[in-house]
């Protein structure tokens, strides 16, 4: 059951009921914007006379795309050329009020696949730019609230809650309501019936061990960032040995060894992929990844050269600081 989220599944609603409008839904990895769209798109069944939801992915072409919703409409022909089958899936999806939901979208030219008779489209993606739309136009989907949270655990693990609410609680605040990672835990948590509760929530502080068998929190986070440049990878990995709140971004590019020119060009990347947080509280470029991302990534690497990385930028970037303490007054999280 979808839990929580009415008054943005309501504004979204509101948006794509009138045809020719367009809605985009981006954030993190795991976030819950398939199911965000997906839940609209099922509330919206009534308002159209098709409902078609198609997804998409990085690793295909948009042709590839368009194709394979042509192959699910009605009256395909697969002896056509592929642009004639993207032209009579245009026109099947122009002919009638139709809403179109397009999944987890990479590609840049998914404009060809849109007819030129209006319909609604609902576009999820890691990245808030799709489509060029207005702000009005997107919304980002955050973790869980805490009002979301005792939602969740409520419907999700009746026999723990109330009782054990203070541990739940806190396991979704080092999750950051985190859905997917909830989700997770609340499989293991059943799946360990017979151990003592707290020694199972304390087993889950192990990102390793978020694996339910369907669902890898691990192998979630490492196929999105395996999707990252070089660069990208080793300045998120950087930023997961510093501070949890934030760190100064030119102490970011030092531990991962890159100059700064390609840490900007790194972040802008990891921000489009919605694994890096731009925050206001340094006017230099404060900047961090999401706990449960950070903790990931430790564990996947050799700590010892890492912590090391850090320890000697430290002395390189602020060498000139300690005598200087007006150089500290703009920012908090250094490093």
């Amino acid at each position: 059951d979808f839990i929580g989220r009415t008054d943005l599944i309501d504004r979204i609603k509101s948006k794509v009921r009138d045809l020719g409008q367009r809605f985009l839904i981006h954030g993190e990895p795991g976030i819950g914007k398939s199911l965000t769209a997906l839940e609209c798109a099922w509330q919206l069944k009534g308002d159209f006379d098709a409902v078609v939801y198609l997804g998409c992915g990085n690793d295909r072409s948009a042709e590839a795309i368009s194709l394979d919703l042509a192959s699910r409409l009605p009256g395909h022909d697969s002896k056509e050329t592929p642009d004639q089958q993207i032209a009579a899936a245009r026109r099947w999806l122009g002919s009638r009020r139709t809403l179109l939901v397009l999944d987890d979208v990479w590609a840049d030219d998914l404009e060809s696949l849109i007819p030129d008779r209006p319909i609604s489209l609902l576009v999820t993606s890691r990245q808030p730019q799709r489509f060029d739309l207005p702000p009005e136009a997107r919304v980002e989907v955050t973790g869980f609230s805490q009002a979301e949270s005792e939602e969740f655990f409520a419907r999700r693990l009746p026999k723990h809650w109330p009782k054990q609410k203070e541990l739940l609680l806190d396991l979704a605040r080092r999750f950051e309501g985190w859905p997917y990672a909830l989700a997770v835990a609340a499989c293991l948590i059943e799946k360990n019936a017979t151990r003592p509760f707290r020694d199972v929530i304390e087993s889950l502080a192990d990102t390793k061990r978020l694996n339910d068998g369907r669902r890898d929190v691990t192998g979630l986070l490492k196929q999105a960032v395996d999707g990252c440049s070089e660069n990208a990878q080793s300045l998120l990995t950087a930023i997961a040995f510093c501070s949890p709140q934030g760190v100064w971004l030119p102490f970011a590019a030092e531990v991962a060894g890159i100059a700064m020119d390609a840490a900007h060009e790194a972040a802008d990347e990891l921000v489009q992929a919605a694994l890096l947080r731009v925050l206001d509280s340094c006017d230099e470029g404060s900047i961090r990844t999401h706990g449960v991302h950070a903790t990931a990534l430790r564990d996947s690497v050799p700590q010892a050269i890492w912590y090391n990385r850090h320890s000697t930028a430290t002395l390189v970037v602020f060498a000139s600081w300690w005598q200087d303490r007006s150089r500290w007054k703009n920012c908090r999280q250094i490093a």
